[in-house]
Parts: structure tokens; sequence; C-alpha cells
């Protein structure tokens, strides 16, 4: 560390405690003098890390690099302190994460590494303890200590860092790491969040993350998270199609109370098969429609008879068929066979009329009786 680097340290923070500490790399917790805020100090035993490109890089996904210098063999950097859970502890926690909750991780880490890449930076060592989550749910990826620069002359990376279980396999010498390296990587990560047993949405994502020939993989965190986005859909249609299905189940439910509980699913049934000249009985009160056989037919027609003597303005019975066209009168009948009456005497106004007239007078029944019911059963009249 050079004298300019240290007087800067020593008068702008004050050491709290150390973090960790290795042989290649020391980690200090440190307070700053002026904003009173928390900051990580390392002192990284190595050179060309990207730390002075990533302090251009403002967005959510990677902390604020507040300061940072290199000399012969180490490189000295102050960031931001990020107060959150990583992920590896979340995962011994509590075994796996939530699909939905994963998603939401791995949408916010494309949507960062899609800067990333298209500045050329590699980080090269994506794995759950290097992804912090906060109590806002925001996702933070640290520890760029293996990131490099792309170059697009090299044939393999100078350097073999990363860790074994995430890292793909040209990390470890057999060509050069580019943006798919850290696809591979993503997609182990994945893996180790939703568990080795899993058989889900976000299955196809992690098979073609992490074949091993980049060829094969997604050729960008573009199209990793379109995919990302596809899996992500696959809920939300099943939820959707499932409230469909749920809201009409009800909608039957309802419905079937409605016609089969209720009397009033009787409204509007068609009347039964009539012949030509088949009298046709409407019935005001609800009780339905039945058609009557000689004997009631010969019954009715003789006490219209009687009435007819009283009510000079009555129509006369036709003299075609000898049966009453369009005659309303009172009668009392007494009602057998229906499933929700027993035998009792009812009133009923009703209206006579032959199936050929049917049609001529059915708006005049419907504006005479708009709340009469046809209940097409057969029913005895005594």
């Amino acid at each position: 560390m050079n004298y300019i680097t240290k007087v800067y340290l020593d008068e702008t923070f004050e050491v709290m405690k150390q973090l960790h500490k290795s042989d290649k790399s020391e980690i200090l917790l440190a307070l700053h003098n002026h904003t009173k805020q928390l900051c990580v100090i390392k002192y990284i035993r190595h050179i060309g890390l990207p730390y002075k490109e990533l302090k251009e890089i403002s967005h959510p996904l990677f902390p604020e690099i507040i300061y940072v210098t290199e000399t012969t063999n180490q490189t000295t950097i102050v960031e931001e302190y990020i107060n959150g859970q990583n992920l590896h502890d979340l995962l011994q926690e509590k075994g796996s994460l939530d699909e939905d909750l994963i998603i939401t991780i791995v949408l916010q880490l494309c949507d960062g590494l899609k800067i990333l890449h298209k500045k050329n930076i590699i980080h090269r060592d994506i794995k759950p303890s290097n992804i912090l989550l906060t109590n806002d749910k925001i996702v933070k990826l640290i520890d760029f200590d293996a990131a490099r620069i792309e170059k697009s002359e090299a044939e393999k990376d100078t350097k073999q860092l990363g860790t074994i279980g995430y890292a793909p396999p040209e990390q470890y010498g057999f060509s050069q790491t580019d943006k798919r390296s850290d696809i591979y990587a993503l997609g182990m990560t994945i893996q180790a969040l939703v568990g080795r047993d899993y058989k889900g949405r976000l299955s196809p994502v992690i098979e073609t993350c992490t074949q091993l020939n980049p060829a094969k993989r997604f050729q960008s965190v573009s199209k990793l998270e379109q995919a990302i986005r596809r899996a992500g859909k696959v809920k939300k249609i099943k939820m959707y199609f499932g409230g469909v299905f749920v809201l009409f189940a009800v909608l039957c439910i309802l419905l079937a109370k409605y016609y089969f509980i209720s009397d009033t699913w009787q409204q509007g049934l068609p009347l039964p098969a009539q012949t030509e000249d088949t009298p046709v009985i409407l019935e005001n009160l609800g009780e339905g429609t039945t058609t009557l056989g000689e004997k009631e037919e010969e019954e009715i027609n003789h006490q219209l008879k009687d009435d007819s003597s009283s009510r000079s303005e009555q129509p006369a019975a036709s003299s075609s068929t000898g049966k009453i066209k369009k005659e309303q009168v009172d009668i009392s009948f007494q009602i057998t066979g229906h499933d929700k009456m027993d035998a009792k005497k009812i009133n009923y106004t009703i209206w006579f009329d032959t199936r050929s007239n049917w049609r001529k007078t059915e708006g005049a029944l419907a504006e005479a009786y708009p709340k009469s019911v046809y209940f097409p059963v057969d029913r005895t009249i005594t």
C-alpha cells in the first residue's frame, strides 16, 4: 500500500472489525467518519481486476465502489456495505427456495449482468454465497475478486479462478471464459436454489444454462432472461385457467340450484308434443301444463256449456272440432302426481286453445299471464 492510500484510509475510515483474512485477501468492516455509513475495505493481493470499470457502473445489483487503487501487487477497494443475507446461508436455513422468489432473484441478476457484459466484464464466480438478498428483496452481486475483462484475442484465461461446482469447464484452462461462462454459473446457482431433485418450470432453463459446450448454452443473458420470463408466465396462465375453472364450477352449482331446486326452473320450458287438435291448458298459478283426456275434456266442455247461458258475450265452441277455443274460465281441479304436492283442490284460471291455434295466441298468453309456468309433466285431473 502506498503512502497516499494509507493516509486517505486512516483519515476517512474507522476500522470496526476484521471480516475475513486469507493468503489472497483481507476484508475489514469500517465506518466512514464523515457520512457515518458502514463500508467494506478490501486488500486483494492481485491486480488487473475490473473494479475501476465497475466504479463507473451505477446499478442496484452491484455495490457502490467508493474508492479503488492499485499498486504493483495489490488492489485496494472501498465499497458499500450491504446489509443482507447471502443465498448460501438462506439455503442452509430453508433447504430450498420458492420458485417465484428464485425467478425474482434471477431476473434481477440478469438485469445487472446485461450491463456488466456490455462492458465486457465477466464475473466468473457467480454462486449463492456471492449473492445477497436484502430485507427489501433487492439482490446484490458481490465479490469481483475473480472477475476479468474479456479479451477477444486470448485463447484461454491467464489465471484459473472460480469455485468448483459453479465454474464451467472452460474456466479451468480449456479455453477463454466469456459471457456464457457466467450463464453456466448462473444455471448451476439456480440448480442449487431449487434442489437436485427439482422437476419444474425452471428445469429446461437449468439444462440449457449448464451445457458443457458453450455453443449449446444461452448465447446471451438477454436470451436467458426471456426464458426465465416465459417460465414465470406458465404459473400465471395455470392460475388464470384454474381461477376460470373454479368460477365456472361455482356458476354451474348456482345455476343448478336455481334451475333444479327452485321452482322457477320450470319457466320458459317448451310445451309437450301435441297433435293439431289437442287442447292445451296454460295454468296461471305456476303448476304447469298438461293435456286433457277425452273424459276430462268432456267434463270441462260440459261446465263451459253450463256457464255459457249466463255469459251471453262468451264465444261459442268450435264447430269444426267441437272443442273450445280461446275460452277463459275458472274451474276447481283435484291434482295428483305432482312431486311437491299432495292431492288437493286448487282454483285455476285456465285458457283453452288448440295446437293449431297456439302460435296465434302465444303473444296474447304471454301478455295475459307473464308469470305463468310451463311444466311438461303428466298429471291426473279428476
